[in-house]
């Protein structure tokens, strides 16, 4: 309270060199708070560009991936052409088989009706 006891003058230099002080400080805080905040800035701008990259990185991945399961879809469709081409070749042939089967036991049946039977001695 001794503030009080001096002259108005005083008082109001006290108040003038507690302002400058209060003000330096608040200005050094400040200073203090822009360089924190340009160092996030800086470090926004960073984790932005290796954003950026990941994404560009996933579009490439997705484009690979999407060549591939285009080059599985046309391997799967040439393997079920051949394996088609192939049943039907050997359904072609197994009924050969078995008309060649037909034909052969009807021959051996004929030949062994006409064969006379032996006796032995």
């Amino acid at each position: 309270m001794a503030e009080y006891d001096m002259p108005i003058e005083e008082q109001v230099k006290l108040l003038v060199r507690e302002f400058h002080g209060l003000k330096g400080s608040i200005e050094t805080r400040f200073d203090s708070v822009d360089k924190k905040l340009e160092s996030l800035d800086g470090k926004v701008v960073t984790l932005e560009g290796k954003v950026d990259e990941i994404k560009i990185l996933l579009e490439h991945t997705h484009s690979i991936a999407k060549l591939g399961l285009e080059g599985l879809e046309g391997l799967r469709e040439s393997t079920d052409e051949k394996f088609a081409a192939a049943a039907r070749v050997n359904a072609e042939q197994t009924g050969l088989l078995k008309s060649l089967v037909v034909h052969v036991r009807t021959r051996v049946d004929r030949v062994e009706q006409t064969k006379p039977g032996r006796r032995r001695r």
